[in-house]
């Protein structure tokens, strides 16, 4: 038996509250003490291995690297985050579907850096969209800081998947069912897995 899959990518709060300004966000008033603002891994994402995992390492990156890892039907396809940081923008096709993985808002903090969360190293964001849209295929490329253009509408997008002004504006592209994780942990559960590379 195999669990629905669903998008899940990493994002700043900020991203995410200017969105959804009636987004809900879970409460830290569980009744169990714990405190969500830290990090009980500190330091876990600069280590030069993983510690808590006793497998086959795959060496094409280095095992802490983070990626975007994205999943089309039984297709999967790693994007590392400094590739496409270069890049900004990916326009490719996994399994005949055209994706497009977006890189931005460059201030998004690691949860498993320091021991607050907040105050977390920088590590950006990278979020998978499909490129087609009412039958369109599109084209993007980075304008600007979280912001893309298609080439075939010039509409202009977030770094959330929607159009901000344009003929397009308002539409919203459909996320990809993806994870932002670390490449030795995408590497365990998707052996063999293409990456991107630029």
């Amino acid at each position: 038996t195999q669990l629905d899959l669903i998008p899940t990518p990493i994002v700043s709060f900020g991203d995410f509250a200017a969105q959804y300004p009636d987004g809900e966000v879970l409460s830290q008033d569980t009744g169990l003490g714990l405190a969500y603002g830290r990090n009980p891994y500190a330091f876990y994402d600069s280590s030069p291995q993983p510690f808590l995992f006793n497998g086959d390492l795959d060496d094409r990156y280095p095992a802490m690297e983070r990626v975007v890892g994205v999943i089309v039907g039984d297709a999967n396809k790693a994007y590392p985050f400094s590739v496409i940081q270069e890049v900004r923008v990916v326009n490719d096709e996994i399994a005949g579907v055209p994706v497009v993985v977006m890189w931005g808002a460059d201030d998004t903090a690691s949860a498993l850096s320091a021991p607050s969360i907040s105050e977390g190293d920088a590590i950006g964001t990278g979020i998978g969209f499909e490129r087609t849209l009412n039958g369109q295929v599109l084209t993007f490329t980075s304008v600007g800081v979280d912001v893309f253009e298609d080439e075939e509408t010039k509409t202009t997008w977030n770094l959330l998947g929607k159009a901000i002004s344009g003929p397009l504006a308002g539409e919203e592209l459909v996320p990809l069912v993806q994870t932002n994780e670390l490449w030795f942990a995408w590497a365990a559960f998707n052996s063999g897995s293409p990456v991107y590379t630029g």
